[in-house]
């Protein structure tokens, strides 16, 4: 038993030694590493803080052997031990590009600086639950490229959409979006006053809104793919822009997507849009040419209002609806073909140029002509039963009109101001026009009740140069 305690003892203190020795020889193969880290123009430490990492030689992640985080009021230095060997040696820093470097660590003391490279921009970011990022901003200096590239990963992470305000106001001249990123959020580079062009992904399925509004200087907007949905005035105020190619798959165009991009020329509406949003062309005012591809079923109210240079329309065979004003205040617009399938018509108040319209039978009520100082006559077809309100007010040139007996009501003011008006050819009896009339009357007399107001307007009645035929041959 004796002897058991004594071999217990003398193993013991053998570990004792061993340790002891082990200790004093890692002391003496251990040197002092004094590291400081410096941004490689100003010579300053970086801010706010540094971490370094030093790992096994070749390794640039994992497990560290030795490692320390210093700030900027420590001047950006860090004091370490380490064993001799060979070292690969992590520096982060935010807003700098990662360093990685070989530190070899022999018999003597040494101190080492590590110039760090600022990045050119850095993103912020949210990850989300699924590990995806999403851009929440970012940050520039003045010596900041003014071109940038949102990347499809940041640190091996995919980024999959650009966050509400990302890059509002922000001096930008070109930016191109990378593939996989699928949704821009509202207002995310609005008032970028000097963004000159964009390139959009395939990738991208949301365009929202107010994105790229009063972008002042944007001439050109590259979208590689169809965008589902452009936000409502997603465009509006960029005065330069010039060109758009929508691309088809488009399906929803906002309201005021567009508005007041006085320098854009032409645009065509594709096939696959199947909501049209109210003013999303207007005030295009250099605007030339419209075409809208067959499979279009409806356009906005007031789509195109008060693009002044508006000579060409072309309109699909498709369309059944033209929202009230559509082409309102298109001074430069002479004519234009009406596809049959329309049953209500009031789009083109202030058409001071149309001289001349055909409206296709499929017509049911007529609303706005008023404004439109050139129309000379106007034949209504059979099936029409309503004319609206102010129907014709102020076609100053208007000398004829043949109004079909199928025609019901004759709203208030039909017909002010027609000064010119010298023949209307009704094709039933004058009992049925005073009918239509009286019914146009109480329909007034009925807002007036809805909205406890009377409004003093001109009410039917035809100047004294005017002769109406009655029982006209139709």
């Amino acid at each position: 038993m004796k002897k058991l305690r004594f071999l217990w003892l003398l193993v013991f203190a053998m570990a004792v030694l061993l340790w002891k020795t082990d200790t004093i020889a890692a002391e003496k193969t251990c040197q002092f590493v004094g590291i400081y880290v410096l941004d490689k123009k100003t010579k300053k430490p970086p801010q706010p803080s540094i971490e370094i990492n030093i790992r096994k030689y070749g390794k640039k992640s994992g497990k560290t052997v030795a490692g320390d985080n210093t700030s900027w009021e420590s001047d950006g230095y860090v004091g370490l031990d380490l064993p001799r060997g060979k070292y690969t040696v992590e520096i982060k820093c935010q807003y700098y590009k990662t360093k990685y470097a070989t530190l070899k660590v022999g018999k003597k003391n040494l101190v080492k600086k590590y110039p760090l490279d600022r990045k050119a921009y850095e993103f912020e970011t949210v990850q989300q639950k699924d590990g995806t990022l999403h851009i929440d901003g970012i940050h520039l200096w003045k010596e900041s490229p003014k071109k940038i590239t949102v990347p499809a990963k940041i640190d091996g992470k995919k980024v999959t959409q650009i966050n509400d305000n990302a890059f509002i106001e922000q001096n930008l001249e070109e930016v191109a979006i990378s593939e996989g990123i699928k949704k821009i959020g509202k207002h995310a580079f609005e008032t970028c006053v000097k963004l000159k062009k964009v390139t959009l992904p395939v990738s991208l399925d949301v365009l929202g809104e107010d994105a790229f509004m009063y972008c002042s200087s944007l001439k050109t907007v590259i979208m590689k793919g169809s965008i589902r949905v452009l936000g409502e005035q997603v465009f509006d105020d960029c005065i330069s822009l010039a060109l758009v190619d929508l691309k088809k798959g488009i399906q929803e165009i906002g309201d005021d997507a567009f508005r007041n991009c006085s320098s854009l020329k032409e645009i065509t509406i594709p096939s696959t849009v199947k909501k049209m949003g109210h003013s999303c062309f207007a005030r295009c005012e250099k605007l030339k040419k419209v075409t809208v591809e067959e499979g279009v079923e409806a356009l906005g109210n007031n789509a195109f209002e008060e693009c002044s240079s508006l000579k060409e329309v072309t309109l699909p065979k498709t369309l059944k609806e033209l929202g009230g004003t559509t082409f309102g205040g298109c001074t430069s617009l002479e004519t234009i073909e009406l596809p049959s399938g329309i049953k209500t018509l009031a789009a083109f108040s202030g058409c001071a140029s149309l001289k001349a319209i055909q409206i296709p039978g499929s017509v049911e009520k007529v609303g706005s002509f008023a404004g439109c100082t050139s129309l000379v006559s106007v034949e209504l077809p059979e099936g029409i039963k309503e004319l609206e309100d102010n129907a014709f007010q102020g076609c100053t040139a208007l000398k004829e009109i043949t109004i079909p007996a199928t025609v019901k009501t004759v709203g208030v003011s039909c017909f002010e101001d027609c000064e010119c008006l010298e023949d209307v050819y009704f094709a039933g009896s004058k009992e049925e026009l005073d009918a239509a009339l009286d019914a146009g009357l109480h329909n007034y007399w009925e807002w007036c009740k809805m909205v406890k107001q009377r409004i003093d307007v001109f009410t039917n009645v035809f100047y004294d140069n005017v002769t109406v035929h009655y029982n006209a041959e139709f």
